[in-house]
Order: structure tokens, then C-alpha cells, then sequence
């Protein structure tokens, strides 16, 4: 036991620690069902003062098996055991189980490595949310301290896994000797004691206890502690917990204790004798805090803060939010607060008191670390004009950041936890800071973006952490112009917009189906025309109008008694098959050579309305000929091919052949994601002598998965 004396100008403290037993890990026999029973010594889920609580059940264990992806144990029923229906442990194999708690389902890993650390980000976040908000005074619900365990059993055995503590608690008692309550807001614990961490992500290893950091940009040496309702009435006392990972303060550092309420802030601060302190990981540790002669806290405005440096108290309104940080405005700017965590404990239109440090972080003042004092109010926000940004202006602001508040249109791209959008003729490229919303619906579209640039990254991204998004309206054809014989009545082709349009024709007998939508996406439209019994050639034409424009689609129907003399290249075959063996066939159907250099093909992966990738065609094809492009890793075709990142399909994206920037045949829907052709082979029916830019299924038979028997060559009666 140690007793930590505080100066009396702000509080006076007592610090307990007393260590738990090691509790040793068991095979007992097999059962008729496989189990983990997981004791604790003392202690189980959530801290009841000292240290006593129970399972509850749904409380799951992420445990890691042999060093593969982990499985999730679940308490279903009576007693401190986890079952697992998707682990069927198999007789004669060695086990070794890791396991920890809580399971966060966000998170999966994928094993341990030799030292018993798990190789890949398993996030272990010591000082969550949920463990470092208190709802009011003396309650303990919030407070879930994270377990680790290691065991290892040989076949069906069930093994006993001993968890034990990954923090350390700390009750802070604060007594209220004034004849007046307090109202306190947050407790902040820090140390200046150089490589301690109170509070971040880290990776544990399960055998030892042993923690390693995850990156210097998740921990921190400052543990805090937000209570929604602090109230300590006039003479009283009333408990506080914070849970840290175990940390020491050597001798030369100290331990910080700030409390801030509405009435101010009371610091307490302590350097240890030549021993040092050391807070273990399972141990409590009580902290007594007398709340006296309180500081009044002045709140900078946000420009004041801005020309600040090293700590500040700012007070602003939240504006927008995502996964890590959000922006603090007020009538003067704004600036990013960034915690790297889930700002949850605020809300879109929250006035809000907060301290942090300032920084500059790429490119442009920050402030690090936020920790919120109180929420003053709540109100509907009203959001700035934005500046309209074109590529000039994002690559303007990428040499010259500064404060603004934007809007722009691109192309969204998505890979990984990479939102990126670019801005057409912008060298620059926009990049949405983890973004709290899923925008996947977005993925390959034109967006119209609003929102506070934050900074710039890796010379050319200009960061956004956006207010508004929306797909970018749009109006377009599926085809310009169509022939068709004498014989037939009907044609029909896409209009794909998300804006109100309508349809007039120049020709009566042309009559169309829809002639006008409000919007809706991929609308089919057929135009209905009598037999051409004349010797002359019918047209009409169709034009589409939209906010956004006119489109005209031009229908010609061929006199009678002339059927066509086939005029234009169109899509042979389609490969889409296994792993990376992707290709795509081209006939010329004329009888004269044509040069390619005016043709190009275009991929529009999962949905998108622009293309994603394009093949620009050079060279010649002769008549009668065929071209090969292919996916840069294919290989179970031996002839002569292109190699094209455009083949980079999956059987639900749309392929086109584009002539002088003008779709003249297509495989699959611009706009739609659909099954056209997943692990198949597709081959254009010999009868069939035209493109057309409406994807038509009957024109197409389907061969086996990696069928290139009749690839490089075409049949056309």
C-alpha cells in the first residue's frame, strides 16, 4: 500500500493498490458439448466496487485458435462457460486458445505471431467509449475493463481459460466541502512519464499480459473520464472511475488530476518518492480528490484558438462529424478536432466547451486529442454558402490551404478505406477523412460533395470531411441512333437519369413508351412505328430533354425489301472465368479493313454511371477478323491478345465499345449491376451481324467457365 499526498491548493489524494492472484489455466475431460469455461479471479465482466460482477449472458469471447482467424464464444446459458457452434475441434490435434473481452464484431485478426502477438491490427481498445463515460455520480454500469487469456487442450478437450485483467481502475472520491453542489464534467488523469500510455489501442500478448503499442497515433498519456450528470451535493462525496491500462510513474515524473465542473477546474498533481508508482494491470486503486478553490476556465473563440499554440479551452458548435473527428465553428471559423477515436459523446448542432492542444497536421491547425468539458446547448445548425470548387480551385487550394467551406462534383472511388474523388481536368484529388457513413451505394459515381477542407496529404489529396453528399445529377441515352429492318415495329433503348426528362418525336408514327419520368434511374423506353411497305427509308427523331440538356436518339427504319449490309465492329465473345482469366472479343463483320484508332472500350464496374476504366484500340482489324483483349494476369488462352485494364470485370459490370466517343455496343447495363454473366463463357449468335447499345440476352449463348475453344475467331451467318 502506498499513500500519495496531494498539495492542498487543490486536493488531497490516497492511492490503494493491492494486486489479484493469478488464476492457472486446467484441461479438465471432455463434455458432450466442446466449451471454454472462462473463471476470473474475483472478477468477471464489470467492475462492481472492489472488483465483483457476473457474466451476462450474450457476452462473447473473441478466441483465437492455432493462430487462425478468431471464432466468437458466446454465453448462452447458465454457468462460465462460451460455446462456439462454427468450431469442431478435431481428435489427435494440439490446441492453443487465446481469447479476449470484450469481442468488438468491427475488428476480426488473423492469429498470433511467433512472439504472441497478434501479426495484423486486432485493436484493443483499453479505454473505450463506453468505459470512460460515467452517467452520474457512484455509478459503476459504465466501467468494463478488457480480459486476456491463454490456454491450450489436445482434441475435443474443453479447456479452462483463466482471464485476467488487461487495466487498472481507478476510483477517484471527490469530496465536496463547500456548502454548495458541484457540477462536475470530466476527470482527466495524465502523466508526464515518457513511454506511459493511460488510454489507446493496443495489441496484447495473450500468454503474458504484455502490452505493445499499435502505432505512437493511437495511445496517449492523458486517460479521461466524461460524466453526463456529476453532481456532488454540498458536504458530500461521490465516486468516479477511470480505466487505464497498467502504467508506472518513475521517480522525476508526475501524476496528474484535473476535475473539471460548471464552477471550474481544480488541479492535483504529485510526484512520487524515489520508489516511483507502479498501477498494475488487475489491481483498484483509490484516489480521493477534495474539490476546493476551483480555477475559472476561460474559453477561447475559434480565431483565438487558431493563433494559439499548446493548450487551449475552445468553445464552438459541432458542424459535421465522422469516424475520428469533427468540426468546432462559431461565428469567427472553424477547425478540426481530431481524437482519433469515435466522437460520440457529441452531436451534429451540440454547443460545446472543450480542451485540447493545438497543432498543425497536414498543412493546416488542428486541435489534438479533444476532450469535451460540457455540452452548453443543442440546436439545428445553418450551414455557411460553400465556394464552388472547379479543378482549378482543388488544385489551388492543395498549393494554398486555407480555411473554406466547399462543394464540388467527381467521380467517387472506393477501395479499402480509401474514399477518393476526382474532380475532372484537377491534378489534385479529393479524399473524404474517414467517412462515419456508408457510401458505398456511391462507389463509382459522379458525387456532388459539401464540406470543410481539413488539409493536405501526400502532396495532392485534399482532405474533406463533408456535411452533405449526393450522387451529382445526371441525364443520358443508352444509344444515338438505331437501324432497323422494314419489317419490324418496335426498338427500344435506356434513358438512365436521376433528373426529371420527357420525350418528343418529329415523326407521329413514332410512337413512345415512356415519354417522360421523374427520375427514377435505368428506364427502359420503346418506340413503337408501323411496317415500312415504301421503297424509301423512315426516320425520326427522339429528343430526350432534361434540366441538364438534350439528347437525340435518331431511328431509322430501312426501305423495303433491303435488309443491310452489316457496317460496323461489334462485341463477339465475353470470358469471365476463374481467378483472373478475363477476356473480350471483337469482330469485324465488314468486308473491308478498319482502323481502330477511333474505338476504345470502356468498363463501368458495380453500378457506375461513368466509366471506370477504358482501353484505348490502335491499329487495324482486317474483314472478317477478330481482336483479343485480356486481363493482364489471364492465361489459359495461348493466341494473340491485348492486354487491357479494362478487363478487370466480375460478372455484374457493363462493358462497352465506344466509337468516337459514342457507345455503339454494349455487354450488360450502364447503371445496373446485374447477372450478365458470372463465370461464363458468352458467344454472339451466328445471326446476329450489328451492335447494339441496348444489351439484348437472346443475342447470346452461354458456354462452361474458361471455354476459350472458339476465342480469336467468329461465326457470322
Amino acid at each position: 500500500m502506498k499513500k500519495l499526498l496531494f498539495p492542498s491548493l487543490a486536493a488531497a489524494a490516497v492511492l490503494v493498490s493491492c494486486q489479484e492472484a493469478e488464476l492457472e489455466n486446467t484441461v479438465p475431460a471432455a463434455g458432450e458439448t466442446f466449451r471454454i469455461e472462462a473463471p476470473i479471479s474475483n472478477t468477471k465482466t464489470v467492475y462492481t466496487p472492489p472488483k465483483q460482477v457476473e457474466w451476462a449472458t450474450g457476452d462473447a469471447l473473441r478466441v483465437i485458435v492455432n493462430s487462425s482467424s478468431p471464432y466468437e464464444f458466446t454465453k448462452s446459458g447458465d454457468g462460465d462457460y462460451f460455446e462456439c457452434s462454427d468450431f469442431a475441434p478435431e481428435a489427435g490435434v494440439e490446441y492453443t486458445y487465446d481469447a479476449i473481452y470484450p469481442y468488438y464484431t468491427s475488428n476480426t485478426g488473423e492469429g498470433l505471431d511467433a512472439d504472441g502477438y497478434t501479426e495484423s491490427y486486432i485493436p484493443i481498445p483499453v479505454a473505450h467509449n463506453a468505459a470512460q463515460v460515467q452517467s452520474s455520480a457512484n455509478s459503476t454500469d459504465h466501467v468494463k475493463g478488457p480480459l486476456y487469456g491463454h490456454a491450450s487442450a489436445s482434441g475435443t478437450q474443453s479447456p479452462v481459460i483463466g482471464m485476467h485483467h488487461l487495466t487498472a481502475l481507478f476510483k477517484i472520491t471527490v469530496r465536496n466541502p463547500s456548502d454548495a453542489p458541484i457540477h462536475l464534467q470530466t476527470i482527466v488523469m495524465s502523466t508526464d512519464a515518457d513511454g506511459a500510455c493511460l488510454s489507446g489501442t493496443f495489441r496484447v500478448n495473450t500468454k503474458t499480459g504484455e502490452l505493445r503499442p499499435s502505432g505512437e497515433s493511437y495511445v496517449s498519456s492523458t486517460a479521461t473520464l466524461t460524466i453526463t450528470d456529476g453532481t456532488v451535493p454540498a458536504g458530500e462525496s461521490a465516486d468516479f472511475w477511470i480505466s487505464t491500462p497498467g502504467f508506472t510513474v518513475p521517480s522525476g515524473n508526475s501524476l496528474t488530476i484535473t476535475l473539471t465542473a460548471e464552477e471550474g477546474q481544480v488541479v492535483s498533481k504529485k510526484e512520487p518518492s524515489s520508489s516511483g508508482w507502479d498501477f498494475k494491470a488487475g489491481t483498484v486503486n483509490d484516489t480521493e480528490v477534495i474539490f476546493d478553490k476551483a480555477e475559472a476556465v476561460e474559453y477561447l473563440t475559434v480565431t483565438e484558438a487558431l493563433s494559439a499554440s499548446g493548450d487551449v479551452n475552445v468553445e464552438g458548435v459541432v458542424m459535421a462529424k465522422n469516424a475520428r473527428s469533427y468540426i468546432l465553428a462559431d461565428e469567427t471559423s472553424y477547425v478540426l478536432a481530431y481524437k482519433n477515436a469515435s466522437p460520440d459523446e457529441v452531436k451534429v448542432g451540440d454547443r460545446i466547451r472543450i480542451t485540447g492542444k493545438m497543432s498543425l497536421y497536414n498543412k493546416m491547425p488542428q486541435i489534438e486529442s479533444p476532450i469535451l468539458v460540457s455540452t452548453v446547448s443543442s440546436s439545428e445548425v445553418s450551414y455557411p454558402e460553400p465556394e464552388l470548387l472547379d479543378a482549378a480551385g482543388a488544385d489551388a487550394l492543395v498549393a494554398n490551404p486555407e480555411q473554406k467551406y466547399i462543394r464540388f462534383t467527381g467521380m467517387l472511388s472506393i477501395s479499402g478505406t480509401y474514399y477518393n474523388v476526382d474532380i475532372d481536368g484537377a491534378s489534385s484529388v479529393v479524399s473524404i477523412s474517414f467517412p462515419a457513413d456508408d457510401l458505398s451505394g456511391y462507389n463509382g459515381k459522379a458525387v456532388t460533395l459539401t464540406g470543410y477542407f481539413n488539409g493536405v496529404s501526400g502532396s495532392k489529396y485534399l482532405n474533406i470531411l463533408y456535411t452533405e453528399i449526393a450522387e451529382a445529377p445526371y441525364c443520358e441515352v443508352s444509344r444515338n441512333s438505331v437501324s432497323v429492318r422494314a419489317d419490324e415495329t418496335s426498338v427500344t433503348f435506356d434513358v438512365n437519369a436521376n433528373v426529371a426528362w420527357s420525350i418528343s418525336s418529329d415523326n407521329t408514327d413514332f410512337k413512345v413508351s415512356p415519354s417522360s419520368d421523374s427520375g427514377n434511374g435505368n428506364v427502359t423506353v420503346t418506340v413503337s412505328f408501323p411496317v415500312n411497305e415504301s421503297s424509301s427509308e423512315v426516320k425520326a427523331t427522339l429528343t430526350v430533354s432534361s434540366e441538364l440538356g438534350e439528347h437525340t436518339v435518331t431511328i431509322t427504319q430501312l426501305a423495303a425489301g433491303t435488309a443491310g449490309e452489316p457496317s460496323e465492329l461489334f462485341i463477339s465473345e465475353y470470358v469471365e472465368g476463374s481467378s483472373s482469366n478475363k477476356y473480350l472479343e471483337i469482330y469485324n463483320p465488314t468486308d473491308a479493313e478498319i482502323d481502330l484508332s477511333p474505338y476504345s472500350v470502356e468498363l463501368y464496374a458495380n453500378g457506375a454511371n461513368k466509366a471506370t476504366n477504358t482501353t484505348d484500340l490502335t491499329g487495324l482489324i482486317a474483314p472478317g477478323a477478330t481482336i483479343v483483349l485480356r486481363h493482364e494476369k489471364a492465361t489459359i488462352y495461348n493466341g494473340e491478345t491485348i492486354e487491357s485494364t479494362a478487363m478487370n470485370f466480375n460478372g455484374d459490370d457493363a462493358i462497352v465499345l465506344v466509337k468516337d466517343g459514342v457507345v455503339i455496343d454494349t455487354f450488360g447495363t450502364v447503371g445496373n449491376r446485374g447477372d450478365y454473366g458470372e463465370d461464363v463463357t458468352k458467344r454472339r449468335n451466328p445471326d446476329v451481324s450489328a451492335p447494339s447499345t441496348v444489351f439484348i440476352e437472346s443475342e447470346w449463348t452461354t458456354y462452361d467457365k474458361d471455354d476459350v475453344s472458339d476465342l480469336g475467331r467468329h461465326t457470322m451467318n
